[in-house]
């Protein structure tokens, strides 16, 4: 009997490696630890050195990688040097949020301010979490400009409408956010912004009037949004024109000019925000979107960043243990509401890289047509908290990764990979 694309999931903790590490006798002190990895011969017997002595990597041309998680190991399909078809690694990186605007942009551009004009912005989301997979879903935000139109107008008007039209949305996946090049000074005192509220409390008097313009310096740029403070504000507190758009924050400073946005460039910054994730239920996954805009002249659109789910991201990571991780052990069925549990070793908001190793058995008897070979994947989820993995991974000569450059190296099969994760 055959099984085709076999995938294997290890996940390693960020651990010293236990010193003599063994993983036949449980209760001894030197047994593989929760969240260790080592790589063993045939036998289960650790191979403790690279080079040298009997537990020398070439001495071995099959290997078994294993894991102990909590309390239990969970081994790879044997490895056999001769069946090995892929060793590569791949650093964390960050994910990237969408990010695109209209007019300025941060450091440049501008709204092009048309008298009695009807500017349209047309926002073109791609949602792949809908019915029959990347259907298009088309957004607007409209204004219509004055008899004596300015870039403040037209951005305040654009942003409205663009929060209006958004709003039922089940989910916030794009921040809209005001912004403007006008110079500030600091009001020398910080305040509390509670997404979706108008009011700010500030933790001294700001001497911020009605009218004038204040900046939330979250990032100290002008990418940063602007709000006009409304009736209301006095003393310590300031009442915004609209509702702040961004992630609950305290302690932000605020900075701000006298009097409105006329007199400045101005635009609308739309950043994607994280969409909805459960392991199981709904697929990691970014915004995506297109932008256009009509009836608006020379008006700038900037394309600031596209986006990225990264490598390594926990997300990602738990959904490649919550699919393979045991599958390989018989527990397939990956449906039910609520969704099935399995082992679950990767810790959110943990960066990781990842090790994979690819290989074909050749051991299948086939059928009458012949033998059927199983391509099988081998991921091996590392701990790089810190931006650094501990010795458990690499960095000594018993460490998984160490073990495996000497391995491939030995048999002439593959190239060192610790430099490129």
């Amino acid at each position: 009997m055959t099984t085709n694309n076999v995938a294997h999931v290890l996940i390693s903790k960020k651990l010293a490696r236990t010193a003599g590490v063994q993983t036949t006798n449980l209760t001894a002190a030197n047994y593989l630890a929760d969240g260790e990895m080592v790589v063993t011969d045939s036998t289960g017997t650790v191979i403790m050195d690279t080079a040298g002595g009997a537990t020398d990597v070439s001495n071995f041309a099959d290997v078994r990688i294993c894991q102990n998680s909590n309390g239990h190991i969970f081994w790879s399909q044997p490895l056999k040097s001769r069946e090995l078809v892929d060793y590569k690694g791949s650093a964390f990186s960050a994910a990237v949020e969408q990010q695109t605007s209209v007019g300025f942009n941060g450091t440049g551009g501008s709204i092009d301010p048309l008298n009695n004009s009807d500017y349209i912005v047309r926002v073109i989301r791609y949602d792949t979490q809908a019915l029959f997979l990347n259907k298009e879903m088309l957004k607007f935000g409209a204004y219509t400009s004055s008899a004596a139109a300015t870039q403040g107008e037209i951005a305040t008007g654009l942003h409205a409408s663009l929060l209006a039209n958004f709003a039922r949305e089940p989910q916030k996946t794009i921040q809209f956010d005001r912004i403007s090049d006008l110079a500030m000074a600091a009001t020398g005192t910080t305040g509390t912004f509670v997404e979706g509220s108008t009011s700010v409390a500030t933790a001294a008097p700001h001497g911020v009037a009605v009218g004038d313009t204040i900046r939330v310096a979250i990032l100290a740029t002008n990418s940063d949004a602007v709000y006009i403070a409304a009736a209301g504000t006095a003393g310590a507190v300031i009442i915004l024109d609209t509702p702040y758009q961004g992630p609950n924050a305290a302690g932000v400073g605020i900075d701000f000019v006298a009097g409105g946005l006329a007199a400045s460039n101005c635009g609308v910054l739309m950043t994607g925000r994280p969409m909805r994730y459960h392991v199981g239920t709904f697929k990691y996954m970014k915004q995506r979107w297109e932008l256009t805009i009509a009836n608006a002249g020379s008006t700038d659109l900037t394309f600031l960043a596209t986006a990225d789910e990264g490598t390594g991201q926990w997300e990602s990571m738990q959904q490649i243990e919550w699919f393979s991780a045991e599958g390989s052990l018989g527990k397939i069925e990956r449906i039910g509401t609520p969704p099935p549990t399995f082992k679950s070793d990767v810790i959110a908001n943990t960066p990781y890289s990842v090790l994979y190793l690819t290989s074909t058995d050749k051991a299948g008897v086939g059928t009458i047509d012949g033998p059927h070979n199983s391509p099988i994947q081998l991921y091996m989820i590392l701990d790089k908290t810190g931006g650094a993995f501990n010795t458990n991974v690499t960095g000594a000569a018993d460490s998984l990764v160490d073990v495996l450059d000497a391995w491939v190296a030995a048999f002439n099969i593959g190239t060192a990979q610790a430099g490129n994760i």
